[in-house]
This record gives structure tokens, sequence and C-alpha cells, in this order.
């Protein structure tokens, strides 16, 4: 699996902010193929455009690293979910973005199994969200493509999952906007010829660390350099 870390500074005191996708009204989660919406990544690093946050606004996430990494198969797909099972920490939110069928569940599915979940894994767009209880871990897999307004995310209570204690796993984030939690880290899906490239950006330490962790792993000759303030843990 090729990879590669694209250094990008960004200005200080930023978050990313979400521009709904066009063509979703008339869709439903089974078209897969004609008429599927093309997803296409709004601003920067499929993430949208950043907007400057007021003076005194605590600063959560900042994009700090992006890695790339060529997906040729389904096997490296599930080596990918695998090794952000690895990496996955509590507390974090991490967003799925990508077209319909991009591998988002199959991501997921691949993450879960590494935990060692032996159950089902089903698409949460019906339910909006399946819960596993793994270990001391909560995890939380939400699917919020069939909002049609951001608000419904808080009518539905969806914002009592997203705790300390528990990791936070979002497709189809933007349907949401303005209402989910900010990523610690963000991926995005997308099918390049026979398989797929995953982007995967990180906003804060916990992310960043979650990148490194990727990059280690399926990627050898990837390293993170000064674009990552290194960790103050001892």
């Amino acid at each position: 699996m090729a990879g590669h870390i694209i250094h990008g500074p960004v200005a200080a005191g930023v978050q990313p902010v979400l521009e709904p996708l066009p063509g979703f009204a008339d869709l439903g989660p089974g078209d897969t193929q004609g008429g599927k919406p093309q997803f296409t990544p709004v601003g920067l690093d499929g993430f949208g455009q950043r907007r400057v946050v007021p003076p005194g606004v605590p600063i959560l996430h900042s994009a700090d690293l992006t890695a790339v990494f060529d997906l040729p198969d389904e096997a490296a797909t599930q080596a990918a979910g695998a090794a952000l099972g690895a990496a996955l920490q509590p507390g974090m939110v991490v967003w799925l973005q990508g077209d319909l069928g991009a591998g988002k569940t199959t991501l997921v599915r691949a993450l879960l199994r590494s935990l060692g979940h032996q159950g089902p894994v089903k698409s949460p767009t019906y339910s909006l969200v399946e819960v596993y209880v793994i270990s001391s871990l909560y995890l939380y897999h939400f699917d919020f493509y069939r909002f049609e307004s951001p608000e419904e995310f808080l009518d539905a209570g969806m914002d009592e999952y997203f705790r300390n204690d528990a990791a936070c796993l979002v497709e189809w984030p933007e349907r949401a906007q303005g209402c989910v939690p900010p990523p610690d880290l963000g991926l995005v899906l997308r099918h390049a010829g026979a398989g797929r490239r995953v982007e995967v950006t990180a906003y804060g330490e916990g992310g960043a660390a979650c990148v490194r962790e990727l990059a280690s792993r399926l990627s050898a000759g990837a390293s993170c350099t000064a674009a990552v303030p290194p960790s103050s843990s001892p």
C-alpha cells in the first residue's frame, strides 16, 4: 500500500466548516449505481472551507497533518480499518466521508473485527446509530445520510452519545453540519481505479497520533516531521 504525508500549514484559529453536498434530496440509500451522488470534497482536504474563529473562543481543531494511502484491493481496505482500530482512543470523533459505496462501512467493519467484535456489522443508514461495547470501550457508528436538516441530529438525541468514554465514527457528517461535534480525525474515501484511496486528516495531537500509527502500519516509508508537534507526554 502506497502512502505519503502531506504537510500543509493552516493558520491558527480555524475549524473545519462543511457545506452541504448537492443532489441528496432525491436519492435513497440504495442508489449506489445509476444516479448516485458524486462526492466532491468541499474545500481543503475534503473538509470544506475554514472560517476564522472569533477571539476568545477555544481553538479545538486545526488541520495538523494529512496522509494519503492507496488501497488497491479489499484486503488493503481491511488492513486500513485494522490500523485505525489500533490507534482509536476513547473520546475520539472520526468523520468518514465519500461517495455511496466508497467503503466507509467496510472500513468500520474491519476496525470492529480488529478490536474483537464477532457479531454482524450493519450500516446505520436507517437506525442512525449502531452501538458496540468492546472491552471498556463504547463505540458508536453513525450514519446521517437520511437527515434533511442538521437539527435532526439534536431532535434525535444524537449529541448524548458523544462522551469521553466513547469513540464515535460518523458517516455523512455534512448532513448534521453545525450540530455534530468536530473531528479529531477525518477520513475521505474515493474510488481509485479498481481500488480506493483514503485521505486522513488529523485535527489536534490525538488525531495526529492516529495518522502516525496508520503511516507506520500502512506505508513503511512514510514519516511525520515538524508539521505535527511532538507529544507532550513524558
